[in-house]
């Protein structure tokens, strides 16, 4: 038979499931270590702003880097459809895009946003709707050409 704990044992008992060491304040060798079983996979907290805006002159690629998956695919789409629509507001959204990309990135590092976990999931989601996308754009372009030349010839 066990004799019963006091409250003092009980919390020293949390804190090494916690990883953060008894007594001593030290960290527990499982908790520290990152490649641990069943540990998620490190969260890299350091981006770099200018290779975000590098990566955004194919429209919401900067976001992705950041892992803001959804946010890049926006970006590809607004530009797209901007660009479709008239070519200056394509312009003006793969401008934003750039710089919010390099924003979010600085925002990371300095710890205003959260950091997310760049998965290879999301940059395959990316190219797919970049792939979609373009091939959608591309088919419209070509039958706005060909109503264009068809209409010009007809006269």
């Amino acid at each position: 038979m066990q004799a019963p704990r006091s409250g003092r044992d009980n919390a020293r008992e949390a804190d090494v499931r916690k990883g953060r060491g008894g007594d001593s304040g030290e960290a527990t060798t499982a908790a520290a270590d990152p490649s641990a079983p069943g540990d998620p996979a490190p969260i890299y907290t350091t981006l770099s702003p200018a290779l975000a805006a590098i990566f955004s002159v194919f429209p919401g690629a900067g976001q992705v880097y950041c892992g803001r998956t959804r946010r890049g695919i926006l970006f590809l789409v607004g530009t797209l459809v901007g660009t479709l629509l008239l070519l200056l507001p394509g312009v003006i959204v793969w401008l934003w895009g750039i710089v919010d990309a390099s924003r979010i990135a600085c925002m990371v590092n300095s710890g205003d946003a959260e950091p997310r976990e760049l998965k290879r999931a999301n940059i395959a989601i990316y190219l797919l709707a970049l792939v979609v996308i373009g091939t959608v754009l591309m088919f419209v372009l070509v039958m706005y050409l060909l109503l264009i030349i068809g209409l010009s010839t007809a006269w």
